[in-house]
């Protein structure tokens, strides 16, 4: 199942996908992106109306997207204590109004139904928050500052104006450098808890809650999206409720075929994560360890996998794929020998840090036979993490395998 974005401007897509976001400093994990498009199409399937808000904006990197997804006549709202740095207790961010502004010029073309507000949470009201958004808020982030004392009070404040169905994303809940973020979520379940909150998602970043009402549809809504790329979702428990708990595919892995190819140049075919040891979209034919929530690992020399091709395709590919390889001075270098359908292609070199790293590769249509393509991996130096030093892991551990995209070469 691909993304409706029927109704998103072009604007957005640029801003997700042609780098735009990349222009704006802050901290976004491409999955938290993908999960409140997702919700937000599940609450307009729903018919959750309501204006969005942000505690928090530093130069607005997520309160863009926020913007880029409102409807025709809904108001969004950033605050901020902006120059007021004395108030910025933790030192979390260094929010910036003109920098602030002239972004929203940038990506979202205009101020217009936009209030940006300077203020001090713990010194916000609800009647404040509805008067500068008009309506209850469906989508409030809250990102300000990081004690227990003001999560837990921006949590409550964004309760009392959320539009029934609408949805809280806090972030920095798993980041071990804030630990007065969980302990203000934590003080929240724990306490009286009027408005029926739940958690949704804990994954990539944010922590997000919904109306226990909506719970349930915007799990199987997210379910019925996530799959074709995801397979069958990862679910863990938070506070003695079930949230997905994996992170979320990065935005253009849902895309249509059609969409991708407008906004990003070739045709997507086919888009997977190796997040799942059963799934639709490929097999692992020999070579590979368990997955775990960000991928899998390859175990020995070799490893081998098939992807089914569900699209007829008669003309040439491109398959780009993303990994990364366990490497430490013991091991500094490590070369994968590749063959597509039994042809080689140019060897995936790996060196220094080993992080997160793209490999594309040209597929000759005259390579395509049958209804799957079928990619060997070869490591050249395969050494368990015990024999390297590292710790008492026994597994021949070569790469890494995140991603995999299939696209018709242009």
């Amino acid at each position: 199942m691909t993304l409706n974005l029927k109704n998103l401007p072009d604007r957005f897509f640029h801003y997700a996908l042609n780098g735009g976001q990349q222009q704006v400093e802050g901290w976004l994990e491409p999955g938290a992106l993908t999960a409140t498009v997702l919700l937000d199409e599940l609450q307009e399937e729903a018919g959750v109306q309501g204006a969005l808000a942000e505690i928090g904006v530093h130069h607005g990197r997520y309160f863009i997207a926020l913007c880029l997804l409102r409807r025709p006549g809904q108001q969004a709202v950033a605050i901020d204590i902006f120059e007021d740095q004395a108030l910025n207790k933790d030192h979390s961010g260094h929010g910036n109004r003109a920098i602030l502004t002239e972004n929203l010029v940038q990506h979202v073309g205009s101020v217009d139904q936009v209030a940006i507000i300077k203020a001090d949470s713990m010194a916000t009201d609800p009647p404040d928050l509805k008067r500068w958004a008009g309506d209850p808020v469906r989508i409030f982030s809250i990102d300000g500052c990081h004690t227990p004392e003001h999560t837990l009070n921006d949590i409550r404040l964004a309760a009392d104006v959320l539009a029934p169905g609408g949805i809280i994303v806090i972030d920095d809940i798993f980041n071990a450098q804030w630990p007065g973020v969980m302990q203000g979520v934590e003080e929240f379940f724990h306490a009286h808890n009027p408005h029926q909150l739940l958690p949704l998602i804990a994954a990539d970043n944010k922590l997000i809650l919904c109306h226990r009402r909506f719970r349930e549809r915007y799990l199987k809504g997210l379910g019925r999206s996530l799959e074709s790329a995801l397979g069958p979702v990862r679910m863990g428990s938070l506070f003695a409720h079930e949230v997905i708990d994996q992170p979320f595919p990065p935005l253009d892995y849902l895309l249509s075929g059609e969409t991708h190819a407008r906004f990003l140049g070739t045709r997507l075919l086919h888009a997977v994560c190796f997040t799942a040891d059963n799934h639709p979209g490929y097999q692992r034919l020999s070579g590979w360890s368990n997955a775990e929530p960000w991928g899998t690992w390859s175990d020995g020399t070799e490893a081998r996998l098939r992807l089914p091709m569900r699209q007829a395709t008669t003309g040439p590919l491109l398959v780009e794929l993303l990994a990364h390889a366990l490497l430490v001075p013991a091991r500094p270098r490590l070369t994968v020998d590749l063959e597509i359908n039994g042809h080689a292609v140019e060897p995936w070199v790996f060196e220094g840090t080993g992080e997160l790293g793209i490999h594309r590769i040209s597929v000759p249509a005259a390579w395509l036979s049958g209804d799957s393509l079928d990619i060997s991996f070869r490591m050249n130096d395969v050494r368990s993490p015990l024999e390297l030093g590292v710790s008492d892991d026994a597994r021949q551990l070569g790469i890494g395998l995140q991603r995999l995209k299939i696209m018709q070469a242009a």
